[in-house]
């Protein structure tokens, strides 16, 4: 049972996803861009309701990620229609400052909790990691403020990891 795929007799699936997901992830691999799949449609796959907050949701998430890292394929949730749809290269570009946002906004929590941190009651060694990770999330909270992704874009970001423009973005964005 080392094998990629195992059998099963109603479906093969892939190791490590639940039929559920499995299935899920057979019909999404398929997809074009532009391909609209709807809640009941997916709710058909798989046999579960695949709904926000429903029992099937984490099974279609799972496929969703699973399709992404495997074939390269982007699929969201389209709100208020009930539907998934395989996004083309405009449509991903235009989904990314709301990740951005949820990546600060998660930082700025843990940056809250760190802060209720009495640095006299934990060991030396704790404290080097605890200001170190304090530090990156800083970094994290300025570095995805529009303000920075403006500066990044006048100095003509590529979309490779350029240190120096991402300095220098980053001091012109805290000076501002």
């Amino acid at each position: 049972m080392n094998d990629e795929k195992t059998e099963s007799k109603a479906f093969p699936f892939e190791h490590g996803l639940s039929p559920a997901s499995a299935k899920l992830m057979e019909k999404l691999k398929t997809g074009k861009i532009g391909d609209i799949v709807t809640d009941e449609e997916l709710t058909g796959i798989c046999g579960k309701n695949t709904r926000v907050g429903e029992k099937g949701y984490a099974n279609l998430q799972t496929a969703i990620r699973r399709t992404l890292r495997d074939y390269g394929l982007v699929w969201m949730r389209i709100p208020k229609a009930y539907a998934i749809k395989c996004l083309d290269s405009n449509e991903i570009v235009e989904s990314l400052p709301a990740d951005m946002e949820r990546i600060r906004h998660c930082s700025k929590k843990a940056l809250k909790r760190g802060a209720q941190v009495e640095i006299g009651k934990i060991p030396e060694d704790m404290k080097m990691l605890f200001f170190a990770r304090q530090a990156q999330l800083s970094v994290v909270v300025v570095v995805s403020e529009n303000k920075t992704t403006k500066q990044l874009a006048i100095r003509g970001s590529t979309g490779k990891f350029d240190q120096q423009k991402l300095l220098e973005a980053f001091i012109a964005s805290v000076k501002t």
